[in-house]
């Protein structure tokens, strides 16, 4: 009966009252034997169509191999990123060196024996002699304390020219730059601060003209004593008499100085 053998329709059959809850109970147990029997038989009346063309030009195709360009640029963005990585671990571990004084003194002594190695060096173009710069009481000159001096330069990184002489200057450089930019950091506070007085823009101005005079515009020859270019002084120069006092005064005489303490630092 009802195609479903399950005992509860029997059981229905033979029942003067059936209530609603029995009915549900076998309407659940007839249409559980329905599909069973007949469910499968009903889907093989409507076969699946074979996939068109359409649908195949979907389905994900393998991934292409990447052209010569995209491996250019990925390596050069790898290579890009090592030697970023390899340079500021190499910055932080200068940092940490020359703020300890005694190293800091002892790579200074091995600048000072750097313009007596005849291998590396070369004297001049044109052999000119100077004087030293007088000194400072936080700066010391890189030239002989008295006499005359022959500049001596070296090829650095197979193509840059530096003279030797003021690889000791170059030192110095960097730390006037780095206690400048630490009084403009200071000024810039005390604006925020609404502190910040005429006495604070004086310290700024006369911090640069000691760094002027030592090392890009020295009052004993010849004016530039580091090593950068001639156009990167003007532009210092320019820089300064429009009033720009602030990091980005040094910032390309920096990247430039850099590189060539580094050079020895590593030696």
């Amino acid at each position: 009966m009802l195609q479903c053998d399950a005992p509860l329709i029997k059981e229905v059959t033979e029942m003067s009252q059936v209530s609603t809850t029995t009915l549900l109970m076998v309407q659940s147990h007839v249409m559980k034997s329905l599909d069973e029997k007949w469910f499968k038989d009903y889907q093989d009346i409507f076969p699946f169509p074979p996939p068109s063309p359409e649908v195949e030009s979907e389905a994900p195709a393998l991934p292409k191999k990447p052209s010569k360009i995209t491996m250019y640029l990925q390596e050069s963005q790898k290579k890009g990123w090592l030697k970023m990585t390899s340079f500021i671990k190499s910055f932080c571990k200068y940092r940490k060196f020359i703020s300890n004084p005694s190293k800091r003194q002892e790579f200074i002594d091995y600048l000072h024996l750097e313009m007596c190695n005849s291998k590396d060096n070369f004297p001049g173009s044109s052999s000119l002699s100077v004087r030293p710069i007088p000194l400072s009481t936080n700066i010391r000159s890189a030239d002989p304390e008295n006499g005359e001096m022959t500049l001596l330069k070296r090829r650095i990184y197979g193509h840059r020219v530096i003279i030797v002489n003021f690889a000791i200057n170059d030192l110095y450089f960097l730390s006037e730059i780095e206690r400048f930019n630490d009084l403009v950091s200071s000024a810039q506070m005390l604006q925020v601060n609404r502190t910040y007085t005429e006495n604070d823009l004086l310290l700024l101005r006369a911090k640069i003209n000691i760094i002027l005079r030592l090392f890009l515009n020295s009052d004993i020859p010849p004016k530039l004593r580091v090593n950068i270019s001639e156009s990167q002084k003007e532009a210092i120069l320019a820089a300064v008499s429009e009033g720009h006092l602030d990091r980005t005064t040094f910032h390309g005489a920096v990247m430039s100085i850099f590189p060539v303490i580094m050079y020895f630092w590593k030696r």
